[in-house]
């Protein structure tokens, strides 16, 4: 394994989002556009209707055609606008840089050519990670904002690892119990260690001759690297839109996780998952998408409810076990050698986390000296709030941190005798008073702090 590795596992993960073809399409126009500098090519319906739907696509040449299904009974009641995004579809192609940012000012520069309307924004895959940026960049007056199995948004770090071990498979007879674990752990740190330094491939991306021997300068290649090389902290900071996130229940390619991540970050989120379906729900079942969406653009989100605080003295305690659930309140959680522990919807004034591996999710640790002490594990917690005085200590762990919160009054995050590797997705530290947004890979040395 080598530097290469995140541009193969990426190359992978592109040929798995790609969507399938679709039926004839409805008639377009080619209109120029000046972020890219080439032709776009957009379908545009219902015009009479006084408020505006734009419909965001995902990675893949069939473009805006991944729509058809829906767009008859859209276009009966909303003025639709379907662009093939530039580089795919029937849009020019060429060797640009499609980022995230840019394809969000793209949109911006559509939008701004007609009269304004009251508009909803839906964007499917990239095209979810498309509108995020467009929201959080220019779109402070949407009217809503739909995901549909959006991508991205996690560090580039997580994004791989996730790729690669979902893809071990080892259930045969002559690997025990267990192995899999193992092995999936194993890819895990081995992503961490080779995976290219962020300044290499962001050069990749800036320069037009890199882009060109290293991606080939083909679109989608470029649009997926700078998309996971995108940190959206500075969009989410700026969505205050009312979010629908509708997810396939079954989807391999952008993981649920990711859903209650935005559901946790997005002031107002409601996810609403599509049983049955997978990554791209509008072409696997368009009727059951049709009302899921029909349902999303008429009805406001609520969001996820925050946990409450313990008022009596609940103490929960896992030892040597497997597969144990926490929710709730808890004076003190305690999880010592226990495998696949998941904590959802919790509120915990103290955890102590020894030699286990444990998924969190939706939870609030407020304590008073610490708060969450970790030894020899591995935590995935996602849209977690952690405070005390010292909001976490680690020893020897491997920290997956999404839309996580930490604030320390004295520190927000320290290391004792063991060194311990820490990802940052979209996250935020707090430590004396201070708060800084943090998307990065930090490996603390003991007795190191943030």
């Amino acid at each position: 394994m080598n530097g290469r590795y995140l541009l193969l596992t990426l190359g992978c993960w592109l040929a798995l989002i790609l969507p399938a073809g679709a039926a004839d399409p409805p008639p377009g126009r080619l209109i120029s556009e000046p972020i890219f500098g080439g032709q776009c090519y957009l379908v545009e319906l219902g015009r009479e209707h006084p408020e505006r739907l734009l419909l965001i696509h995902g990675i893949g040449n069939e473009a805006g055609r991944n729509w058809d299904s829906v767009l008859p009974e859209l276009a009966r009641r909303y003025h639709v606008l379907v662009p093939d995004l530039p580089g795919f579809g029937r849009s020019t192609r060429a060797n640009r840089l499609y980022s995230p940012e840019n394809y969000a000012a793209f949109i911006d520069w559509l939008l701004r050519r007609e009269p304004e309307q009251p508009t909803i924004v839906v964007g499917h895959s990239l095209g979810g990670a498309v509108a995020l940026a467009y929201a959080g960049r220019y779109g402070q007056d949407l009217a809503g904002l739909v995901l549909v199995d959006a991508v991205g948004v996690l560090h580039r770090v997580t994004i791989s690892k996730d790729f690669v071990q979902k893809r071990l498979h080892f259930d045969g007879p002559f690997f025990p119990e267990g192995a899999q674990g193992f092995f999936q752990r194993l890819a895990g740190r081995l992503v961490e260690k080779f995976s290219p330094p962020r300044d290499d491939l962001d050069q990749v991306l800036a320069s037009e001759k890199l882009r060109a021997t290293t991606l080939d300068g083909a679109p989608e290649r470029i649009a997926g690297l700078a998309l996971v090389q995108t940190d959206f902290t500075p969009f989410l900071a700026g969505i205050r839109t009312p979010t629908w996130l509708l997810w396939g229940e079954n989807d391999t390619i952008a993981p649920r996780r990711l859903a209650l991540l935005l559901q946790g970050l997005l002031p107002r989120a409601e996810l609403r998952l599509l049983p049955g379906l997978g990554h791209t729900p509008m072409t696997e079942d368009p009727a059951a998408f049709a009302e899921a969406l029909d349902s999303a653009l008429t009805t406001q989100p609520q969001p996820r409810p925050r946990p409450a605080p313990p008022a009596g003295e609940r103490v929960g305690i896992c030892n040597g076990q497997r597969g144990v659930n926490f929710s709730g309140p808890y004076r003190r959680l305690e999880i010592s050698n226990c495998r696949d522990v998941n904590i959802t919807d919790a509120y915990i004034s103290t955890a102590v986390i020894d030699r286990s591996l444990v998924t969190m999710t939706n939870t609030v640790i407020a304590g008073d000296a610490t708060g969450l002490f970790i030894r020899a594990s591995t935590l995935r917690a996602t849209a977690v709030e952690i405070s005390a005085a010292t909001a976490l200590v680690a020893d020897q762990c491997r920290l997956d941190l999404a839309g996580v919160r930490l604030t320390g009054s004295r520190t927000a995050v320290r290391d004792e005798r063991e060194a311990s590797t820490l990802v940052f997705s979209v996250s935020t530290l707090k430590s004396g008073g201070k708060e800084r947004p943090i998307h990065a890979v930090v490996v603390l040395a003991p007795g190191e702090e943030l």
